[in-house]
């Protein structure tokens, strides 16, 4: 960052000349000395004797000197760096109407480095220099009317001076711009435009454009829906380190979206996000630790993931580990701690912590036993029908219209009836036959309690139980043993008989009755990737 008003292709023998009228005072000579110094340009580069250079010239009052030491004072290239020295030289070459300096002194005061803030003389000096043209300030201007600092707030106004940065090609207004159709500030909404401004700038390198531009083609915003494309484009933003493309490409690579699956190169990403703290990236890291997706299953990593992510208010990962802290999982059982932390989940209307909840309620763990509480943080997760406990009860009925349950009951009933005699045929269920999804306890769903119970059962002539059922091997869950037996005692009067030779008869077996989560997936579900960067920050 320097200027330079006399471009002389033969440097060292000009250096030569400027120090000779340097040294007797020619303020651009020494202006040029100094310059040549600060780019090493016919002598040896040297910032500081670049700054006892520019020093001299701008104590004559030369004005590109007190720019070019106001920047070497806030670099602290070649001195020690300085806001207050660097707002003293700002200043001096803005009150001789330096656009530059005009930019940078209004930067000082908006965000009150070296100056105390003030935000009127901040947007003073911008406009000084918008109106000599400066894209910088026509940026930082349109910034400040963006969010109503230093004047009235007026997107209209602040898109028309993004629009004037980015006509002269500046980078950060043009996805600026962008942002603004995208979201119809201050001009009608129109993605295709969005895109248009976004891809000059993503063509230049801009990672946040490069990201946004990948967002709207995925999903078909204002461009043809393209994955594929998506990728490309949330990769060029990766490489550069923008954290939100690199958890889009974490998803991406984890779903084979656009790509070939490949849950290490996933991982890869996501601990790239996750590293720069982005919430949703630590909690599907979590998640994959958790399960064992992509990594080896490690619930102590899990659940360091889930708090770093539920440490920044992400709800899914709230919910996460107040369940860690229920059972236990790479950690010590807590019910206080799993409390507090369900109760901040269901705050945010997680609806899996919104049960969890419940649960602590039920079991009086970590706060005293209330069912009635109980019952309304089951009943308001459920209202809203996207629930845990909905999915359970959809992929039931999903089973049940596959048929899945009739193959299942019956491969167990003629399991359990080997070594019956030549001619017998097992007792068949008829076509009302009870399913066990509506016997599967709640409580239990909730904490996750998944087993097996062997029920011994006698099926009489008429197909009625001929006794109350009895647990012949059990599932090791309480609850769920209990469940088995109320389902088989619900079976009466479901059955078809066993036949000897034609003819009904009495007879016994053993009815497995198994209760479980169809998938793990449906405990937690993907975040989705975070909004839409606006980008529109006076920060250099």
């Amino acid at each position: 960052m320097g200027l330079r008003e006399n471009d002389n292709a033969h440097y060292a023998n000009a250096d030569y000349w400027y120090r000779q009228a340097a040294e007797q005072g020619n303020a651009q000579a020494q202006f040029d000395l100094g310059f040549d110094y600060a780019v090493g340009r016919g002598v040896v580069q040297n910032s500081v004797k670049a700054n006892l250079w520019y020093r001299k010239a701008a104590d004559q009052g030369y004005v590109s000197a007190e720019v070019n030491l106001g920047t070497a004072y806030y670099l602290g290239r070649g001195v020690d760096k300085s806001y207050g020295q660097a707002a003293t030289w700002y200043g001096k070459a803005a009150a001789r109407g330096n656009p530059q300096a005009e930019t940078a002194i209004g930067y000082a005061y908006f965000v009150g480095q070296g100056v105390k803030r003030n935000d009127g003389d901040g947007v003073h000096w911008w406009r000084l220099a918008a109106q000599q043209g400066n894209s910088q300030a026509e940026y930082d201007l349109g910034y400040a009317y963006a969010v109503g600092r230093g004047v009235a707030q007026n997107s209209t106004t602040a898109n028309r001076w993004y629009q004037k940065a980015a006509a002269q090609g500046y980078i950060k207004a043009q996805n600026a711009v962008a942002a603004d159709y995208q979201y119809g500030r201050g001009v009608p909404q129109s993605f295709a435009t969005a895109n248009f401004w976004y891809r000059k700038a993503a063509k230049r390198g801009l990672a946040a454009a490069q990201y946004a531009l990948g967002y709207n083609i995925g999903l078909g915003f204002g461009a043809t829906q393209s994955y594929a494309n998506a990728n490309h484009w949330f990769h060029k933003a990766a490489v550069q380190g923008f954290p939100a493309a690199e958890l889009a490409l974490g998803i991406d690579y984890t779903l084979g979206r656009g790509c070939t699956a490949n849950p290490k190169t996933a991982d890869v990403w996501l601990r790239k996000a996750a590293v720069q703290g982005v919430p949703p990236a630590q909690y599907i890291l979590g998640f994959n630790y958790d399960s064992g997706h992509g990594v080896t299953r490690n619930t102590t990593s899990a659940h360091h993931w889930f708090r770093r992510a539920a440490m920044s208010g992400w709800g899914p990962a709230e919910a996460a580990l107040g369940i860690d802290y229920t059972v236990g999982r790479g950690t010590q059982k807590n019910y206080h701690k799993a409390y507090v932390w369900l109760r901040r989940a269901a705050a945010q209307n997680v609806i899996l912590a919104e049960y969890y909840l419940g649960a602590a309620y039920y079991q009086g763990h970590g706060v005293a036993r209330n069912v009635a509480q109980a019952n309304r943080w089951w009943k308001e997760a459920r209202a809203r029908g996207h629930g845990y406990l909905s999915n359970v009860a959809r992929s039931c009925r999903r089973r049940e219209r596959a048929g899945y349950f009739t193959r299942r009951h019956k491969q167990a009933v003629q399991s359990a009836s080997t070594g019956r005699p030549l001619g017998t045929s097992p007792p068949e269920f008829k076509r009302d036959f009870p399913l066990t999804c509506g016997f599967y306890p709640e409580i239990s769903q909730v904490l996750g309690e998944q087993g097996t119970a062997i029920v011994h059962i006698c099926i009489g002539k008429d197909g009625q139980l001929l006794h109350k059922p009895t647990i012949a091997r059990s599932s090791g869950i309480h609850r769920l043993d209990a469940a088995a037996l109320r389902y088989a005692s619900a079976t009466s009067g479901r059955w078809k008989p066993a036949r000897r030779k034609g003819r009904p008869i009495s007879f016994c077996a053993k009815l497995p009755v198994r209760f479980s989560i169809s998938k793990p997936g449906e405990i937690a579900g993907w975040p989705r990737a975070s909004s839409l960067p606006q980008g529109n920050s006076p920060r250099r």
